[in-house]
């Protein structure tokens, strides 16, 4: 996509001028000042709309979000953004609202333990144990994995474990301006930051440090991009030219293009970071592009692979 609407360009400024940038460079200050992380619930109108229900799994809250009625088979498994510091918020909501409305869908979100009090490990227990849930009582041929920013390291790896453990993927992933290395050091990141009115590199370095724990920045589970790729179930990747994980998400293209995995990688000229989930034409045509290809996915069916037996999680 090449013509920039007005709308994106004046939000774009506007960015600029919030201050959004310096917000993500001083992340590592902000939680030495003991702020709160940012948190939602889901919009007061959704509960007119959805059935929506919450639980606890590792001390962790789970919500499920469904239709009312005439729900279909297919489950969304969605992994929101923040860096790793912080929870869902109410773009999140938002989209996750018109996918409930549009596809008819059942949709798990996890607000899943956040750095630098919790790190990967606690982060993959929770979400490997809700996704071995949605496969043995769903199909993963029914399954959606959906990750946005952070939360599409996260789906990433994901898969990949269950690519390595011999558990059945899901029908495809669909990863929203991902951040697949938390060591950010692609060079190529460098000439884009300057581009970036969202994100700052060198803030992200910190909020990955926080978040890696004990391990290495380069260990799959926290930098999925350097996991296995052969293998994985098809990808739908939506990026834009303005922001700082371009140069990861270009190279992930080319890797998984040369690992046979299918990939549909979508760039959008001058898009910032998250564009899709933002009230611009560009974000709302790429959520209805990415609805078409989550309901297209549900023709698609895998193997079955019967899930490995997971202690209880509790309540």
């Amino acid at each position: 996509m090449t013509d920039q609407s007005l709308q994106s360009r004046l939000l774009e400024v506007m960015l600029r001028v919030s201050g959004r940038k310096r917000r993500t460079h001083d992340l590592r200050q902000r939680i030495a000042r003991g702020k709160p992380p940012d948190r939602s619930r889901p919009l007061l109108r959704m509960y007119a709309r959805h059935r929506i229900s919450e639980r606890k799994v590792f001390q962790s809250t789970v919500w499920t979000l469904s239709p009312v009625e005439h729900a279909s088979q297919h489950h969304i498994l969605f992994l929101h953004g923040g860096a790793y510091v912080n929870g869902m918020i109410r773009k999140y909501w938002r989209f996750l609202d018109r996918l409930v409305s549009e596809l008819r869908c059942t949709v798990v979100v996890p607000e899943y333990p956040l750095a630098p009090e919790h790190h990967a490990d606690d982060v993959s227990a929770l979400v490997m144990t809700l996704y071995r849930e949605l496969g043995a009582s769903g199909g993963a041929a029914n399954l959606t994995v959906i990750g946005t920013s952070s939360g599409g390291g996260i789906a990433l790896a994901l898969a990949q474990q269950a690519q390595t453990h011999g558990i059945a993927l899901p029908a495809r992933l669909v990863l929203l301006s991902p951040w697949l290395d938390v060591s950010m050091s692609n060079p190529g990141i460098g000439s884009v930051d300057p581009l970036d009115p969202v994100l700052d590199a060198e803030g992200l370095r910190d909020a990955g440090r926080m978040y890696a724990g004990a391990h290495e920045l380069t260990d799959p589970l926290v930098s999925p991009l350097y996991g296995p790729l052969k293998g994985l179930p098809p990808v739908s990747l939506f990026i834009g030219t303005h922001d700082v994980m371009l140069p990861d998400c270009r190279k992930f293209k080319a890797m998984a293009e040369n690992a046979g995995v299918d990939i549909d990688y979508r760039e959008y000229e001058g898009m910032v970071h998250e564009w899709a989930l933002l009230p611009v034409p560009e974000g709302v045509a790429a959520q209805a592009a990415l609805i078409d290809v989550i309901r297209q996915s549900g023709e698609h069916r895998v193997t079955a692979v019967r899930m490995p037996a997971e202690p209880d999680a509790g309540e």
